[in-house]
């Protein structure tokens, strides 16, 4: 199931539909002329883009395929917020690949992460992602040193500061005046993968990519697409912008090696997780996979129920948030088999997380106290049963 022409689709969510992605078919662009000709509600299209995080191929798409028929007074706003995130993605692009080279003068191994990486890795175009931050991977052994050249350029951090409570979910430096946010990730931060990760092993299979005239060492396509597809089911799918980063990166001009891919998403336990975002990729924005890659994807039936479970609650007209029941069950089953699946749910709904720790403010030794509180703020926060979310998108 695409979105196109989808009956039980707003015409403002289907619009959307057919614009998040790079390559426009005939049949798509046809569609797309038809919608915006229709009784569009511009605003909440506005609205559905901001919160999707696909702002910069709407106007991209609207702009190549049909800007005469969009109301002038739009396609000047969505202009200006192109071209915005235009100079935000380039002035990050920068302070990325200066961060970079300082890391990697002093001995520190530091693979870039999403951010550019990917606008130019997957969509071949740094200003058609959308993205607020950079996010860069090292290895735990070299924390403590990269706290020290991060502070010494200027950087403020309160993660480091506060991980005598634990490993945090990410080790965030920011700088003027929080207009420049960096995440340090190690494999032990990665807490919502199944299998720790092995960068050492990692970073003997990075590719080179070339920006703004450097050369980078990045994670492969092959890595990437699984390392993507825990970060979109962590968050179940939520956003737009998360599928089309899979169907961007599945369709790579230079191919993919599908038997790397899905050995790598084994060795990171998330090859049903994989196989969701493939599956979503196919189902909601057309991304077009080898016929062996389709049928697996399709013959997978518990990676088909969850994503129809995600197409239901976040891209039609009754988006609603799961609750803590579905929550879990939604992770048991994109783990693989039950036990698997218990054992990971388990894992994450026992494991502190820093807003556990900055809720109760207990000591570090009483620990095994914030692992019995969490599964109650948790079912505080999500409640039993699904949820509208406070904006409609």
């Amino acid at each position: 199931m695409t979105g196109s022409e989808n009956p039980h689709v707003r015409p403002e969510l289907e619009l959307l539909l057919c614009c998040a992605r790079t390559r426009m078919d005939p049949a798509s662009s046809s569609r797309l002329r038809e919608l915006v000709a229709g009784n569009l509600d511009w605003s909440r299209l506005a609205e559905l883009a901001e919160d999707h995080g696909v702002q910069p191929l709407l106007y991209w798409q609207l702009k190549n395929n049909c800007r005469e028929d969009v109301p002038q007074d739009w396609m000047e706003r969505l202009q200006k917020v192109f071209q915005q995130n235009a100079r935000r993605n380039l002035c990050l692009l920068t302070e990325l690949i200066s961060t970079l080279q300082f890391l990697r003068n002093n001995s520190v191994l530091a693979i870039p992460h999403k951010g550019p990486i990917l606008a130019e890795q997957a969509y071949g175009n740094l200003l058609l992602r959308q993205f607020v931050d950079l996010d860069i991977v090292v290895r735990q052994r070299d924390i403590a040193r990269v706290h020290e050249l991060m502070v010494s350029q200027g950087f403020q951090t309160e993660s480091f500061n506060n991980s005598a409570r634990g490993i945090p979910g990410q080790y965030t430096f920011i700088r003027e005046s929080g207009r420049l946010v960096v995440e340090i990730h190690t494999e032990e931060t990665l807490r919502y993968f199944p299998a720790p990760l092995d960068l050492d092993a990692m970073s003997e299979h990075l590719e080179t990519l070339t920006l703004d005239g450097r050369e980078v060492q990045v994670f492969s396509a092959e890595q990437a697409l699984p390392l993507l597809c825990v970060h979109g089911s962590k968050h179940f799918w939520e956003r737009l912008a998360w599928v089309c980063d899979i169907a961007e990166l599945a369709q790579v001009p230079r191919g993919v090696n599908w038997d790397a891919a899905l050995a790598n998403a084994e060795r990171f336990g998330a090859e049903r997780m994989t196989l969701l975002g493939l599956a979503l990729a196919q189902d909601l924005l057309g991304a077009s996979l080898p016929p062996e890659i389709s049928r697996r994807v399709q013959g997978d039936r518990v990676a088909q129920s969850l994503a129809t479970q995600v197409r239901r609650s976040s891209f039609s007209d009754s988006r609603s948030q799961p609750g803590v029941k579905n929550r879990f069950w939604f992770r048991v089953r994109m783990r693989g088999n039950p036990w698997q699946g218990l054992r990971y749910v388990l894992r994450l709904t026992l494991a502190p997380t820093e807003e556990d720790w900055s809720r109760a403010h207990l000591h570090r030794s009483l620990t095994p106290i914030y692992s019995l509180l969490r599964p109650f703020r948790l079912l505080r926060k999500y409640g039993l049963g699904a949820k509208t979310p406070t904006r409609d998108s």
